[in-house]
């Protein structure tokens, strides 16, 4: 068995046993959705795997960003992915194996690098999918004094989602909410860098504008205004009571969860 896997490029392990891939699990073998249970291969990793256990669990990764091939993007250089700032080549110093496949997580694909469709209805589970999700639903109706973070950390399915329009579960076969931090603040690896600040220019007693900014959490006041307000002069930025000068660096205001749930006011000094 082992040497027909060296047959397929891009495979990292030897087949599943014949006596495991014919199994069909007895009881279970007149449930819909025996399909499942076929074994493929994943387009991104090359690993075995069973859509059964595969869909919505989560269990690889990707990049949901393209290289920065021939220009920089707004956080990072070129020659690095925009989602992560590592590098795929082993030669440049951002360079990181474990985030060579991906930074983001997602299901084993065998037919596209990103599964398709990226969600998974309630109504159109197959049976044989249902039953396997049992157990994390019981675990979900059980755990109501648990964050749904901790939660989702001791389920199989760890993309399984509750739908708030209609209150029906959903499997969702990418990491949804780390593709939109991705796409909107700066990410080192899994770490994240940038901040949104909300913030008022105020002139006088009139607000001149109200914005949103995402800001490498790295810059100063100063550095700040250079970019977002650039026909000012000097400026404070002021949260309360508290006044903060130009060569205060953002992170200085606190942590992200701070910072993001405070308003701001940006005052040209005279």
């Amino acid at each position: 068995m082992c040497s027909c896997s060296k047959m397929i490029v891009g495979v990292n392990k030897a087949p599943p046993p014949l006596e495991l891939l014919r199994f069909r699990g007895g009881d279970e073998a007149a449930l819909s959705g025996q399909f499942l249970k076929d074994f493929r291969i994943c387009l991104t990793c090359g690993e075995w795997h069973q859509a059964l256990h595969s869909i919505g669990t989560l269990k690889c990764r990707f990049h949901p960003l393209s290289l920065n091939e021939d220009c920089e993007s707004e956080f990072h250089r070129q020659g690095v992915w925009p989602c992560c700032g590592v590098s795929p080549d082993p030669r440049d110093p951002e360079f990181d194996a474990t985030y060579v496949k991906g930074c983001t997580l997602k299901d084993h694909s065998a037919r596209h690098c990103i599964p398709c469709p990226t969600k998974v209805q309630e109504a159109d589970w197959p049976s044989v999918l249902r039953n396997s999700l049992h157990k994390d639903i019981e675990l979900i109706n059980r755990s109501t004094q648990t964050s749904w973070e901790e939660m989702v950390k001791r389920l199989h399915y760890r993309g399984i989602r509750i739908d708030p329009r209609t209150d029906a579960f959903y499997l969702s076969r990418v990491d949804d909410f780390m593709v939109e931090q991705r796409l909107k603040h700066k990410f080192y690896k899994d770490e994240r860098l940038s901040v949104c600040l909300r913030i008022r220019h105020i002139k006088g007693v009139e607000v001149v504008s109200y914005n949103e900014i995402i800001v490498d959490k790295g810059l100063t006041i100063g550095q700040l205004r250079r970019k977002h307000f650039p026909a000012l002069g000097r400026i404070t930025l002021q949260r309360g009571l508290d006044d903060f000068g130009e060569a205060v660096r953002i992170e200085e205001l606190g942590t992200l969860e701070e910072i993001e749930a405070q308003e701001y006011e940006v005052h040209k000094v005279s």
